[in-house]
C-alpha cells in the first residue's frame, strides 16, 4: 500500500509536468522529461518510505534505481504512443486521448517498477 501511495504522488508529479511540457516539447519528448521528474520524486519517497529498512546506502541503490526507472520508461513510452495509437484507430484525437493514455502507461510502468525495486533497487542486503 505504501507503494501505491508514494508511487500515486510521483505519477501525479509525473503527469502533470508531461501536461505543462507538452506544449514545449510535444508529446513523447514531454513524456520522457515528465518521467524523470516523477522518478526523482519516487526515489526520495521509496527510499524513506516504503523501503526504509533495505540496509543499502542512498548511493549504492542510485544506479539500480536508475536502470529499472530507464527501462520503466521505455514501457511507459512505448505503452503511452501505441495507446494513443489505439484511440486514433477508433477515431479519438486531442489532449484528452494524450492525458488518458498517459496516465494508463504510467499504471502499467508502475507494476513494471514495483517489481525491478522490490527485487533489486531496495532489495535487503543478505547477511
Amino acid at each position: 500500500m505504501r507503494f501505491f501511495c508514494c508511487g500515486g504522488a510521483a505519477a501525479l508529479v509525473n503527469w502533470m509536468a508531461r501536461l505543462a511540457l507538452s506544449p514545449l516539447v510535444g508529446f513523447s519528448g514531454a513524456v520522457i522529461l515528465a518521467y524523470a521528474a516523477g522518478m526523482l520524486m519516487g526515489f526520495m519517497l521509496y527510499r524513506s518510505i516504503v523501503w526504509p529498512a533495505s540496509g543499502k546506502v542512498w548511493h549504492a541503490q542510485v544506479l539500480p534505481f536508475v536502470t529499472v526507472n530507464l527501462a520503466g520508461a521505455a514501457v511507459v513510452l512505448i505503452s503511452a504512443l501505441a495507446l494513443v495509437q489505439i484511440g486514433s484507430m477508433l477515431g479519438a484525437r486531442g489532449a484528452l486521448v494524450d492525458a488518458t493514455a498517459h496516465a494508463m502507461a504510467i499504471a502499467i510502468g508502475a507494476a513494471f517498477n514495483f517489481y525491478g525495486h522490490n527485487r533489486i533497487t531496495f532489495s535487503l542486503v543478505k547477511r
